[in-house]
């Protein structure tokens, strides 16, 4: 009978134990971790310099990450809040190739209780520094310590310098079955890249940090860092879809082509160029004689498309309805579309990007090939003014010029128009000819174009537009003619303007005459280029604090950059980064 009094004593302590357990939790918990923390290389091949911190806890948790860099002894401190699942990885973004770091994981649940894992230790890759795959980088300038805070992010493009039509189904490939996106940290370090199979043109950036860019195959890609697609657009009517078709959830848009630059507008909608082709009567033949027989030709436009995230197009503005196609510019009949699958078809137009002015609700669309940057109001579709050099322009349109007060540079050949957060009007100018078709003015050679940054305030009100700065001084044909693409941006914190430079010819170039046709031997494309990306300050003349420069030293290669942008941050939001 001794044994019920023990049986029930052992049984007294277990309830006693057990409440214990459900009372105070906290203090019987021997660790958090279920599994601890690993780092391990992004397994999307895409994106090799992301690393990811993965590790599983029995409860929901903010996580801490400090990040020691062995080699620069640079220490940064992550913190992901509760949203985030480390069993699926926490990204580590912005390090450096080659470079080995500590990182120190601290967790924090809802209790208060605090975990420190073991460190852990982590060599970042290298990436394959082949020319084919990799641009040929050369710092030329960098004072960190003057440049705006963040990174660089900009999209590369490799190319043989042949003509297209005389380029084999491997060398094609090369060329237009590659894009890249590269982003430099401020002490001019490859610290993030993206890779894909398709040529990449414009790219920008969401308030949530994931990138959007617009492909060569008429389509518009948003990626996050990991280099994973979110979502992507495609031109139902691109004439080539049949052989390269829309990937599986990709979303229609009803377009002829998607291209050159998008832009994303607050309401979370798409603003890009479509192509639109037009069959037009009696129409030019050629850009160096008025005298030439007309005939009837295709000619390709531009539609300005709002879409929604759904592919709706919800606002739309054409450019046969609004301009005349009659007031052409040099590199009309470039063989440009023809290398797009529209063969003949006369590149009129030539929208190369949009950006959006929310203080007016107004659109700047940039027309390349017709030298003039327009201003639409989106309420009403209405051109409210026309900013180009006003010898040339047909009676029909004058009315919509803009005059100069002061002197004035007129842009030719500009890119990437984008309003200031003083209002002012910055953009790239290739500068390409200086004079239009048939105008009475000689055109000028190559060697006479000069390329620069220019800067305009426009009064609407009495339309006027005055000249506020240049770059001129700095950028000469010199160190660089930029023949096609870049893009340019003032930065918020600093001033700065940042400047990617397209397609600069070298200088045992700067005798080719560019003509309207087709087979010319001299088109631009047909020769190597370089290319580079810069920073000034806003002196006059401006000084230049960062000269990266990218160039094949054999001439075999060129590789462009299309574009690019500054960001703060690489992260996205809901992770908190600072430095020590």
């Amino acid at each position: 009978m001794k044994l019920l009094p023990s049986l029930l004593q052992s049984f007294r302590f277990a309830v006693l134990v057990l409440l214990l357990i459900l009372i105070y939790p906290q203090q019987t918990r021997a660790t958090i971790f279920i599994q601890p923390p690993q780092v391990v290389q992004n397994p999307n091949p895409a994106a090799p310099l992301v690393a990811l911190v993965k590790f599983v806890t029995d409860t929901d948790v903010e996580t801490t990450i400090d990040i020691l860099s062995q080699g620069s002894q640079q220490h940064s401190k992550l913190i992901f809040d509760n949203n985030h699942d480390p069993a699926r990885g926490l990204p580590i973004l912005g390090l450096r190739q080659g470079e080995t770091y500590t990182l120190k994981v601290t967790v924090l649940d809802a209790t208060g209780k605090l975990e420190v894992a073991e460190p852990l230790q982590y060599t970042v890759p290298v990436l394959p520094h082949d020319i084919r795959n990799y641009p040929p980088l050369r710092i030329e300038i960098n004072q960190s310590d003057k440049l705006e805070p963040g990174f660089t992010i900009v999209s590369a493009r490799r190319e043989i310098p042949l003509r297209d039509n005389g380029l084999s189904a491997t060398q094609w490939k090369f060329n237009r079955g590659f894009g890249m996106l590269l982003a430099f940290d401020n002490e001019g370090d490859v610290v993030w890249s993206y890779t894909t199979h398709v040529r990449i043109a414009g790219i920008t950036q969401r308030p949530n940090g994931n990138i959007v860019y617009t492909t060569t195959d008429a389509r518009i890609v948003e990626i996050d860092m990991l280099g994973n697609v979110i979502n992507q657009w495609h031109a139902i009517r691109y004439p080539a879809r049949a052989k390269s078709p829309a990937p599986v959830g990709s979303i229609a848009v009803d377009t002829v082509t998607l291209h050159h630059q998008p832009t994303l507008l607050p309401n979370g909608n798409i603003l890009v160029m479509s192509a639109y082709p037009k069959l037009i009567a009696n129409y030019y033949s050629s850009e160096t004689d008025p005298n030439a027989p007309r005939a009837d030709k295709m000619v390709m436009g531009d539609v300005i498309v709002e879409f929604a995230p759904d592919g709706r197009i919800v606002w739309q503005w054409n450019s046969f309805e609004n301009l005349d196609p009659f007031f052409i510019g040099h590199d009309s009949f470039s063989p440009y579309w023809s290398y797009r699958d529209f063969p003949d078809y006369v590149d009129w137009s030539h929208g190369n990007s949009l950006s959006f002015d929310e203080k007016t609700n107004s659109v700047v669309a940039s027309f390349r090939n017709l030298n003039a940057v327009v201003n639409i109001d989106r309420s009403t579709g209405k051109i409210r003014w026309v900013l180009t050099d006003p010898i040339g322009v047909p009676e029909s349109m004058r009315h919509l010029l803009l005059k100069a007060k002061g002197e004035v540079t007129w842009p030719y050949a500009m890119h990437n128009p984008r309003v200031t957060e003083q209002g002012t009007l910055l953009m790239w100018v290739n500068g390409n000819s200086g004079t239009r078709p048939f105008d009475g003015r000689e055109r000028k050679p190559v060697r006479d174009f000069i390329s620069r940054i220019l800067e305009y305030k426009v009064d609407a009100s009495d339309m006027t537009v005055q000249q506020v700065w240049s770059s001129d001084g700095i950028i000469t044909k010199d160190n660089c003619l930029s023949a096609a693409m870049g893009e340019t941006y003032r930065l918020p914190q600093t001033g700065n303007t940042l400047l990617t430079m397209g397609l600069c010819l070298p200088q045992d170039r700067l005798d080719v005459n560019f003509t309207e046709d087709a087979g010319s031997k001299d088109y631009m494309f047909y020769f190597y280029a370089w290319t580079g990306l810069r920073e000034f300050d806003n002196q006059t003349p401006p000084n230049v604090l960062r000269d990266i420069i990218i160039d094949d030293p054999q001439q075999v290669i060129t590789w462009q950059l299309y574009g690019g942008f500054k960001t703060a941050e690489l992260y996205p939001n809901g992770i908190v980064q600072s430095a020590k």
